[in-house]
């Protein structure tokens, strides 16, 4: 079974052969060895989305890592437009039927100290190995366009350019029945 340091130093020599731009982050703000470096970060530009583009950071942990995607600054910055967001969540994760592979599922969440929408799964490291190219897919194209393709709705209905009922229409027209 692979390990954490494997997959992170396999994620990492992905990114580099395929010249795609990442970023270490660790908390300490030192030069450590990747051993100590537990989340990656990775920046996509879609001219689409609400400030130019989707942000994804991908956290290692003991048995699994966890891939985020989100919006590049909160979206919910007040109580009302946070309950927004937590019920547009919630409406999100019963309603829209992903067509991606049965490896990976994801949820959207809200998070209340950044006032962020974001999608997240987790991807257990035997998954990863056994499916490394399906796992980078997965990470790089999917998370990324399901949280972009999501925004036009989301916003425009914390912008009270959308009522509820317009934004499940939006979703039920662009999204589930596409």
């Amino acid at each position: 079974m692979m390990t954490k340091t494997e997959a992170k130093k396999r994620f990492i020599d992905y990114l580099t052969a395929e010249h795609i731009p990442y970023t270490l982050l660790n908390e300490a703000g030192k030069i450590t060895p990747l051993k100590d470096v537990d989340k990656i970060y990775l920046s996509c530009n879609i001219e689409d989305v609400i400030g130019g583009r989707i942000e994804t950071t991908v956290i290692f942990m003991n048995e699994h890592c966890y891939c985020k995607s989100y919006f590049c600054q909160p979206v919910a910055e007040t109580e009302e437009r946070a309950v927004k967001a937590a019920r547009m969540c919630n409406y999100m994760n019963m309603h829209l039927p992903w067509d991606c592979n049965t490896l990976f599922e994801h949820n959207y969440f809200f998070d209340e100290e950044y006032g962020d929408i974001f999608n997240g799964c987790l991807i257990r490291y035997e998954l990863m190995d056994a499916y490394f190219q399906d796992t980078m897919d997965h990470i790089l194209n999917f998370s990324v366009q399901q949280i972009a393709d999501v925004c036009i709705p989301i916003i425009f209905h914390l912008e009270r350019r959308f009522s509820y009922d317009d934004f499940k229409d939006y979703l039920q027209s662009h999204i589930i029945e596409r």
